[in-house]
């Protein structure tokens, strides 16, 4: 007989026994755990009233916080699979991952829902999210609900969740092998790869972040990635409450806010920051009033995870916030992370990705046997939090999946303490701002627009994003293609984080004997550009326009002094990183904490680099 879900077992003492009263998941609404406990009995009979059933896999995509976590904690509970998908996906990327998935229903913000072509494509039951902003009373919010309902066939949440009587017998046969959660990775505009992540797999790795570290009843967690990905769900509203915790997530994050989210930790007597190191490199930035954030009597530890974390970001922020920073190695197939770098001594040594806990992990050369020590090969786990498989492809798997091992990709090295070190990547990624890109799915879009003879698409590194996206463009000569096209195509096929920064045209790729495209000579052709390009404009707003047009991929005729983000395609967090960096380079200054913190317009960035060559 196959064993029980551990999981469900732990959610439901942890129901029974923690205070209805205690707060789970603080955001821009919160969540107590005895709400948590009574939607997820109601959802049961809803779930059941739409047809989910265990074994199915339904899709969630919601921008709302608490609603995501009360649905994938609902939906595990009952047996059924959430297949996670970023709300801010473009509808081409939506429907792909549906069909992936091959979902029995979804649950998602009504503004999705109101797209035409996604609610066409949606032949199976919906259950509609709220919009927050949807929630006060006056006519026009009830109209607008009146509508949502009527287009969703009446299931909307929350406000349906009275229909619906609270389940008392939940299934308590799920099996520990049964998919909890689908987790998509790469290939989003073609064939979309969703890590199957099961009850055994997260409850195996909410034991070790307990263990490693310490969480408790009295923790409390700020975490503000999203929850589409692993590091934001996992690290987030699942570990909490699986250590009876809470975890704050009072804003979206932008850099802007930066200084808000260090306040945060004084604020809410904070724990435990989970972050990434971009986040941590914007940190450094800051002014001298922000270096006590760390210094509280609850604050333990800062998490860096999703990236490599540079050894000097590492040192400095230690040294100068006087906090101790955790550094793991991880991937969505091991859950979230497999190897720790502190923050007991045992595992800790900077430089180095630490020790695997809570699996085993071994270097392996190209024949699949054991790499001498010292020597470089790729990264393989083994133990309770590595994936089942991608779903749908078992050849896929089965390249990654070899006798018990997870062949991770990357390149590593064993010392002889027993320290792992990532000293390369054997697959083909990159990393921005904690996100992974896979280059291939970029110029696979690319290939589809009508014009465009051939493409590549790397990384480029960047000084606070790790790496920037280019893609580098051959036109076939018959018709007339534009970067600001190519932009709004890819725009429409792949969420945010994969439109690529910078898009060059050349007439020709270096090519090897099989008349393939030599990368790296392709990226030296790219470095040798940017360094020989200089300042283009008479002034510095047209200057300034010009860098904003590069990063932002949107024409600069488009722009003035007035565009800020809430009116400006692609100015997101990540581009805005990269927009202050660009021009630090092109002007050859640094900008003050005050100057990033505060730079929401075209105009202000204009003054500020004034301000800092006049001033030196």
């Amino acid at each position: 007989m196959p064993e029980v879900s551990p999981l469900n077992r732990e959610i439901d003492q942890i129901l029974a026994e923690v205070p209805a009263s205690k707060l789970l998941v603080v955001g821009e609404s919160s969540l107590t755990y005895g709400e948590l406990d009574g939607q997820v009995k109601r959802l049961g009979s809803w779930f059941q009233e739409l047809g989910f059933k265990a074994g199915d896999r339904v899709m969630v995509i919601s921008s709302n916080d608490c609603a995501v976590a009360v649905m994938v904690i609902a939906l595990m509970r009952f047996g059924i699979a959430a297949a996670m998908v970023n709300p801010e996906a473009p509808q081409d990327e939506i429907l792909t991952l549906c069909r992936a998935s091959e979902s029995a229903g979804a649950i998602l913000d009504s503004e999705i829902n109101q797209n035409a072509q996604v609610q066409a494509s949606m032949r199976f039951p919906v259950l509609c999210i709220d919009s927050a902003e949807k929630k006060s009373g006056g006519l026009m919010n009830r109209l607008m609900r009146r509508k949502e309902a009527a287009t969703s066939g009446g299931n909307t949440y929350p406000g349906g969740l009275k229909n619906y009587p609270e389940i008392g017998n939940k299934p308590d046969d799920i099996a520990a092998d049964t998919t909890a959660m689908i987790v998509f990775t790469s290939g989003t505009t073609s064939r979309p790869k969703g890590v199957e992540l099961t009850h055994l797999n997260i409850s195996a790795q909410c034991a070790v972040f307990r263990s490693q570290y310490v969480y408790d009843e009295n923790s409390r967690i700020l975490n503000v990635l999203p929850f589409h990905h692993t590091d934001g769900l996992n690290q987030g509203p699942l570990v909490a409450l699986l250590s009876r915790s809470t975890v704050y997530r009072r804003f979206r994050f932008s850099v802007p806010r930066l200084g808000e989210l260090l306040d945060t930790i004084y604020a809410d007597r904070i724990t435990h920051f989970v972050t990434v190191p971009t986040v941590l490199a914007l940190i450094l930035r800051l002014g001298k009033e922000h270096e006590e954030a760390f210094k509280t009597t609850d604050f333990k530890y800062v998490l860096s995870t999703a990236a490599y974390l540079d050894d000097t970001i590492w040192n400095e922020i230690e040294s100068r916030f006087g906090t101790t920073v955790v550094n793991s190695y991880g991937l969505t197939e091991t859950v979230s992370e497999a190897l720790y770098c502190g923050p007991d001594n045992a595992t800790r040594r900077i430089g180095t990705v630490g020790k695997p806990i809570g699996c085993i992990a071994k270097v392996v050369g190209p024949d699949g046997k054991d790499a001498p020590q010292g020597s470089i090969g790729e990264l393989a786990i083994s133990g309770d939090i590595v994936m089942k498989g991608y779903f749908g492809q078992p050849e896929e798997t089965s390249k990654v999946l070899q006798d018990g091992w997870f062949l991770s990709g990357d390149l590593a090295q064993l010392d002889e303490d027993g320290f792992f070190s990532i000293v390369g990547r054997k697959k083909n990624v990159v990393i921005t701002g904690g996100f992974n890109v896979y280059p291939e799915d970029v110029t696979s879009v690319l290939m589809e627009i009508d014009g465009v003879l051939d493409a590549v698409t790397f990384g480029v590194e960047n000084e606070i994003l790790g790496e920037v996206v280019v893609s580098c463009i051959v036109p076939d000569g018959k018709k007339d293609i534009t970067i600001d096209n190519m932009i709004d195509h890819c725009r429409s096929k792949m969420s945010p984080e994969s439109v690529p920064n910078r898009i060059y045209l050349m007439e020709d790729f270096p090519r090897g004997p099989a008349g393939k495209a030599v990368i790296n000579d392709v990226k030296e052709r790219v470095l040798k550009i940017e360094g020989e390009a200089g300042l283009e404009g008479d002034n510095v707003i047209d200057q300034v326009r010009n860098i904003a047009s590069a990063c932002f991929n949107t024409a600069s005729e488009n722009l003035s002094p007035q565009s800020a983000p809430e009116n400006t395609d692609g100015w997101d967090s990540l581009a805005h990183v990269n927009f202050v960096v660009a021009m630090e380079e092109a002007f050859k200054i640094k900008f003050l904490p005050r100057q990033i913190m505060t730079l929401e317009t075209l105009e202000d960035a204009e003054k500020f680099v004034n301000e800092r060559t006049q001033n030196g």
